[in-house]
This record gives structure tokens, sequence and C-alpha cells, in this order.
């Protein structure tokens, strides 16, 4: 039995493919095995391609039909008997020491269930250039120590904080971390997180490396990612405690970030159960933006609404898996968010 099981996912990526495996096979720590799922029934190209490679290590999975991205992420949240899985997207790479460190920090920290590292963030040109921005998903300094954290964090509120293609996950009880079908691709990563165990662990050294591809497979219909964000904002709202200045302090910083994030907390008060409490300090500022964003985007609003009126599976999910998790960090000691 090998100690990590990768699962590397791809969808009619053939020029970036070899550079995401390459990087597999340049891994430092040896003792993984790999199941490449290739999502495309019609493509022959990856079998064909590890087929050439010949390393017994390495499996093809030609799925029968095209699951989608999220059908295929949630291929790798089920029990295996590796002691850990990962995942690793056809357009990322990983530095030859990713899984030794990562599973090394696992190893030494018992409690913590999945641990990711900061990325390197690069743009694809024309004509398959790569420009390396000089940016990471972090901002932390050279050499500065591993990072805890723990549900629920402020930034957790409508965002993520690990990210899928630098993960390492401890196994059992995976099926826990599965998203709904139809999770927006965008919001994966903030969807999962409210379904898994505290603490997580950040190595804030890039071992992995983010791809802005000028080909993706995210929506460009905003109602999608905007439903989503409504939902995480409001399962936050609702469920985790927190001091009057928190919540006078993440409006505020709504008010100020960019692009301004104020509608996602109205919408979050005025739609999602249990959340009410947030238009507490709405101001009518806030709400003359929400009005005129409306007026303004008359097809994106009715999208928006239909999907509020319908598509339940995402917001029942945040709402279980984050009450849930507020149990679990009541349980571990925690009363309330503070600044």
């Amino acid at each position: 039995m090998a100690t990590c099981r990768v699962y590397l996912c791809t969808y009619r990526r053939n020029q970036l493919l070899p550079r995401a495996l390459e990087s597999l096979l340049r891994q430092e720590f040896t003792d993984w095995i790999c199941e490449l799922h290739n999502d495309d029934p019609a493509d022959p190209y990856p079998r064909s391609l590890v087929t050439e490679v010949g390393d017994r290590r390495l499996t093809v999975i030609d799925h029968d039909v095209n699951l989608g991205p999220i059908g295929t992420f949630n291929l790798a949240f089920q029990d295996v008997p590796e002691p850990f899985v990962s995942i690793l997207e056809d357009y990322n790479w990983w530095e030859p020491s990713f899984l030794r460190v990562m599973i090394g920090l696992m190893r030494e920290d018992h409690d913590v269930r999945l641990a990711w590292a900061n990325m390197r963030v690069w743009l694809e040109g024309e004509g398959g250039s790569w420009t390396n921005t000089g940016k990471t998903v972090w901002d932390r300094s050279p050499g500065a120590p591993p990072e805890r954290f723990s549900f629920p964090h402020m930034l957790q509120l409508g965002g993520a904080l690990h990210s899928n293609g630098a993960m390492v996950v401890r196994t059992g009880g995976l099926e826990r971390f599965r998203v709904p079908d139809e999770t927006t691709l965008a919001a994966i990563e903030p969807v999962r997180e409210r379904a898994l165990s505290s603490p997580m662990l950040l190595m804030p050294e890039p071992l992995a490396n983010f791809a802005v591809t000028q080909a993706t497979a995210r929506s460009k219909d905003d109602s999608i990612w905007i439903h989503a964000r409504t939902g995480l904002a409001g399962s936050f709202l609702k469920h985790v405690p927190m001091q009057p200045a928190v919540a006078r302090q993440i409006w505020q910083s709504a008010r100020t970030s960019s692009p301004r994030d104020t509608n996602d907390l109205l919408l979050a008060g005025l739609f999602f159960p249990g959340a009410r409490s947030a238009l507490r300090h709405a101001r009518p500022s806030d709400v003359a933006r929400l009005t005129a964003s409306f007026i303004h985007h008359p097809r994106r609003s009715a999208r928006l609404l239909r999907r509020i009126a319908r598509e339940r599976e995402v917001w029942s999910f945040l709402d279980s898996k984050t009450e849930q998790s507020v149990r679990e960090a009541t349980d571990s000691g925690f009363v309330e968010l503070t600044l």
C-alpha cells in the first residue's frame, strides 16, 4: 500500500497535462500511486501519454460520460487504503518537494485533517507562453513557519483558505467533504471548507504553481457565483456567534473592498433563512447600490432570483455543514468571533 493516492484530473488540456504529470513524476517523495481521471470519454491522449511514460504507479480512468469538474473532484473524496490523498489539476504543477514537505507536516501534527501549500501565480499568454507574475496566493515572508487555522475564520465568510491544487488530506470519512453537484466551480473550495474539520495547516512556502489559463471551465454567468456567495455569507452569519464589533467590521470591510461586497451581505440577510440579523448594520447607501444593481442588470437579477427559489441543494449543504462546524468549534472551546 502506498502512502498517498494522487488524483490527477484532466479535461481537454493535452498541451498542459504533460507538465502536471512531469511534476508528479519528479516528486522527491516517491511512495504514491496516481489515478489519472480523463473526463472526456472521446479523448485518447491521456491514456496514450501514460502508456508512453510507463510508470506502474499510474492508472488511467477514462470516464464513461463527462462528469464535469465538480463530479470529477468529488471522486477524490472516498475512503481508500492510503492514509493521504491529494488532487493535482491538469493546468497546475507541483514543486519537487511538495509531497515530501506536506506529508511530513501532517505526520508531525496528527490533529490536522488538511494541509495546503502556498502557490506561485503564473499567467498564460498568447501562443502558450507563461509568465511568472511574481505573486503568490498568500502574501507571506520567505521562511515563515506553518500557520494553523480553525473554523470560523473571517476569510471564510465568503471565501476559502485552502486550494484544491495544493492540498493533502488525511483519509477516513472523506465522503463528508463531497460538495453538491450543482456547486459552481468557482465556489468548490469555500463550500467544501464548511465541512472540513479544524484545524487546517498552511505551509507559507510556495510548493505549487497555479496557472491562470486563457480557457477556463468556470461559468461566465455571474448569477451562479452570486448565488453561491449569498449562501456562504448567509450560513456564516446565521450560525457563527460574533461580537457586535465584528458584525460592524464585516460591513465596513465589505464597503471598502474592491469590488464592494455589500450586495452579498444584503442578499444573505434578505434571502437566507435565519440570517436576517445581518441587515441591522446596512445603510441606505448599501440598499441603494443593491437596487441599482438589480435595475442595471435585469437578466442577471432574474436568473439569480430563479436560482434562489429553485436551487437549494448548495444552500442546504452550507446550512447543515456550517452548523455542524460551529458545534464542533464550540465543543473545542470556541465562544464567539472577535476582532
